[in-house]
């Protein structure tokens, strides 16, 4: 009697292991986190400028290097945060930044970061990864006279596919042209490691 109880406890608990085979596992750990800033820089010659942060003056004079403008500004900094394998989206209305395009509409604007990877490298400390970087916004454009415009939206943007980034250090990702303008948008990436 008791041997047959042993058995029909082994095949209760057997059947259990089988049925949800994720509880005898440990949850897998998140990992560390990171924060993703992405600044965007404006060029100009409009006669707009200020002092770009200090953390910026590298990619400051990469920029004086290879473009003309007569001045750069800071127009939005944007602050995230995303685990090792994780993903990162940001949406929101936002003002684009440069000249005002005559336009009495908002500006939608996203940013992407998916599969980021702190630690696929073992052999390259302090460089980060991730599948898809991916920046966009949709512009309001007015075309036809004034009493008769209409507004259509229309989308801008960049995206990478394997992107690396290097630690503590702002990146230069790439360019857009800011619409109606002569400027251009400048996207910078710094990633750092939490300190949670």
């Amino acid at each position: 009697m008791k041997q047959s109880l042993r058995m029909y406890r082994a095949a209760i608990l057997i059947a259990v292991f089988f049925m949800f085979p994720g509880a005898a596992q440990q949850p897998a750990p998140y990992g560390p986190s990171y924060d993703v800033i992405l600044q965007i820089i404006v060029g100009s010659d409009d006669g707009q400028t200020s002092e770009l942060p200090k953390e910026l003056d590298a990619v400051s004079r990469q920029l004086k290097s290879r473009f003309a403008f007569s001045s750069y500004r800071l127009a939005n900094t944007f602050l995230g945060r995303v685990g090792e394998n994780g993903n990162l989206e940001y949406k929101s209305i936002a003002s684009m930044p440069g000249k005002d395009m005559g336009v009495d509409a908002p500006v939608f604007l996203d940013w992407s970061l998916v599969n980021f990877s702190g630690a696929a490298e073992t052999n390259l400390k302090n460089v980060f990864h991730a599948q898809t970087f991916r920046f966009g916004a949709r512009v309001p454009v007015k075309t036809g006279a004034e009493r008769e415009a209409v507004i259509n939206y229309e989308s801008i943007g960049l995206s990478f596919h394997k992107v690396g980034f290097s630690a503590n250090t702002p990146t230069l990702l790439g360019t857009l042209s800011l619409p109606q303008t002569a400027g251009t948008m400048f996207l910078v990436v710094t990633i750092k490691q939490s300190g949670l």
